[in-house]
């Protein structure tokens, strides 16, 4: 219903500004400014960002002209970041407020953006930048030129770990604990794939890596279910269901108290090489060397290739580009993509949940 309301009011505002009441004379019309027809301009075009004042430095600031799209109506304005050859078919935009035409980077926010655009630390490369200017309320988009910058982004410090311990039978309840999840992405939001070698009816989520202290389980649902807060003391939880013998992907969130276990049955290498087959390169697991691997005959690179896990397209990794660029395997991350094509194989290291990688060799 509202957006049915606004395109009415859109729809009754044009009509106004068409014609007058009296004679149905135009009198004012909506005229979409042709492409290109409005500049942006860069206060400078060569930038090094830097970590020292990273977030209280301006970087550069962007400038553009106002534009008229012949009606009294507020004009909004974007900004779009590509990658040098993009097409900005999927920009990263910044929303501008109404009224202003002109923005500044700190170098601490712009290193965040070029490094989506997977511009490498300490090396120059190079984006595009431009504005997109739309009426408030109808879709009269217009773009501005295309800028382009070079940009050196900084390496950031590294961020502390995090971790939480799981302990049952197969470690003997030995302390320390040797089988720590990491935090990773949103807070509270712990990992780590392990091997389950005996039926354990009895396992537990330590917060420290020498304490009995535990989070107790409120409900289960199969391998997944939500947990107490913190229980204090050394008396044992058992759970209410078995972790029956096989490899398993870890998940725990103390923020809002969950958790899931999930087995997994098999990992494949797909790509362009392959026509983006599930089946056709399986990986097979090595228990002593924790690898996990598959031989591929990469015949062409094209757009690169992924790794599924349970053959399910929602359980991939690929590599978003971590800060050393050292095949660091990411979790729902872009496609890999080979250096050369031939005979290769792929090998994939899960156990330690710190850093996951891969190589291609």
């Amino acid at each position: 219903m509202k957006n049915k309301i606004k395109w009415l009011s859109a729809l009754a505002l044009s009509t106004i500004l068409l014609y007058s009441c009296t004679d149905n004379e135009p009198i004012n019309k909506i005229a979409t400014p042709a492409a290109g027809s409005f500049k942006i301009a860069s206060s400078d075009s060569v930038l090094l960002l830097s970590l020292t004042d990273a977030g209280t430095h301006s970087a550069a600031t962007l400038q553009w002209d106002s534009l008229v799209y012949g009606i009294s109506t507020p004009v909004t304005f974007t900004i779009q970041m590509d990658s040098l050859n993009g097409d900005f078919s999927t920009p990263i935009e910044e929303e501008i407020a109404t009224g202003l035409y002109k923005f500044s980077y700190t170098d601490s926010v712009l290193n965040k953006r070029v490094r989506k655009l997977k511009l490498k630390p300490t090396i120059e490369g190079q984006i595009k930048v431009r504005v997109k200017a739309n009426l408030s309320f109808s879709s009269y988009p217009v773009y501005s030129n295309a800028v382009v910058l070079k940009v050196t982004p900084f390496l950031p410090p590294p961020v502390p770990m995090a971790y939480i311990y799981i302990s049952g039978i197969d470690d003997d309840w030995t302390q320390p604990f040797k089988r720590p999840l990491v935090q990773k992405g949103g807070a509270g939001d712990y990992e780590g794939y392990y091997t389950v070698n005996f039926c354990s009816w009895n396992w537990q989520i330590r917060p420290k890596i020498n304490t009995w202290d535990y989070f107790g389980f409120v409900s289960t649902t199969g391998l997944s279910g939500t947990l107490s807060g913190l229980n204090t003391g050394t008396a044992n939880h058992a759970a209410d269901f078995p972790v029956m013998p096989g490899y398993y992907r870890y998940n725990v969130n103390l923020e809002d108290k969950t958790y899931t276990i999930t087995q997994i049955t098999s990992f494949c290498v797909t790509g362009d090489f392959n026509s983006w087959s599930l089946t056709a390169n399986p990986m097979t697991y090595d228990a002593t060397t924790k690898i996990w691997s598959a031989n591929c005959d990469i015949s062409a690179i094209g757009s690169g290739m992924q790794i599924i896990g349970n053959g399910n397209w929602s359980f991939k990794y690929g590599d978003d580009g971590d800060e050393n660029f050292s095949g660091e395997l990411n979790y729902g991350g872009a496609n890999i993509k080979p250096t050369s094509t031939g005979t290769k194989t792929v090998r994939m290291n899960l156990s330690n949940p710190e850093k996951y990688t891969y190589t291609i060799q």
